[in-house]
């Protein structure tokens, strides 16, 4: 809800903040015993960060979140290029394991709608079920789609011939290219002791500090166009007698552009 800016269902305990992001990717999941506004306020949540990181698994979206939406809209199909691609480097290189719903890796074009293909009665019940969930949903081209309806599967597949096309292959080669990082080095930093993670203004930064290694530091802006303060947060600086040079962009083919949203990740190398 950081790009979308949903608040409906179960979204509306969330601001999507870089504040929130970052303490969520501190600990582990958001809410750590604050109150919960579903819950009038009781308290949710319990600490998590005796947990290792591979206890938790991150994602930009899943089945549940895509196939509950009316007519199973990606966030690739939701955000502008660019906030996506700055979002899935977060994703891919944060200390979690990263889930990625089949597709994402090429922000698939294809939706992933709610099928059901169950007889009789019940199959006409879903369908009724589903009218009634959606009644007061106006967006979108056309009817909302039947999940009874053979068609609503059929759009639901994957197209993978268009990992050829420009728009798509960029995205997988940005993918490609954040997991061999986190191949490369990131497993060896994942203990909470090697990275620290703030927000600065609308920019999450993720600063890591792999045993043996050089460190890294990953910036990722999700909204805004306010410049990062470098000089006066002490906190980026690379350490002594090393400079930062840039390893990846989430806009591989235009970094210098200055277009926001966008993703950086650093690698400090002797000055």
């Amino acid at each position: 809800m950081a790009l979308t800016g949903t608040r409906r269902s179960y979204f509306s305990g969330y601001a999507g903040t870089a504040e929130e992001i970052a303490r969520t990717l501190a600990n582990g999941w958001f809410y750590t015993g604050q109150p919960f506004p579903a819950w009038q306020g009781r308290p949710r949540g319990s600490d998590p960060r005796a947990q290792p990181t591979t206890a938790f698994i991150t994602c930009l979206e899943n089945h549940d979140q895509v196939g509950n939406l009316p007519r199973g809209e990606r966030l690739e199909h939701l955000v502008d290029g660019s906030a996506f691609r700055a979002a899935s480097m977060l994703l891919c290189l944060s200390p979690y394991p990263p889930l990625l719903f089949m597709g994402q890796e090429w922000a698939a074009s294809s939706p992933f709608q709610y099928f059901t293909d169950h007889p009789g009665d019940l199959g006409r019940q879903v369908s009724e079920g589903r009218r009634r969930e959606f009644k007061d949903f106006s967006g979108g081209d056309g009817p909302l789609p039947d999940p009874q309806d053979p068609a609503t599967f059929q759009r639901s597949k994957l197209l993978w011939e268009e990992i050829a096309a420009p728009a798509h292959a960029r995205v997988l080669e940005l993918y490609r290219a954040c997991l061999r990082e986190r191949a490369a080095w990131l497993h060896q930093a994942t203990d909470r002791r090697y990275w620290e993670v703030r927000a600065l203004g609308e920019a999450v930064a993720l600063r890591y500090r792999p045993p043996g290694g050089p460190e890294r530091l990953l910036v990722v802006v999700l909204r805004g166009s306010e410049p990062l303060a470098w000089a006066s947060e002490a906190w980026l600086r690379p350490p002594g007698r090393t400079t930062w040079t840039q390893t990846l962009h989430s806009n591989l083919d235009a970094p210098e552009s200055g277009q926001t949203p966008f993703a950086v990740l650093f690698t400090a190398q002797p000055a």
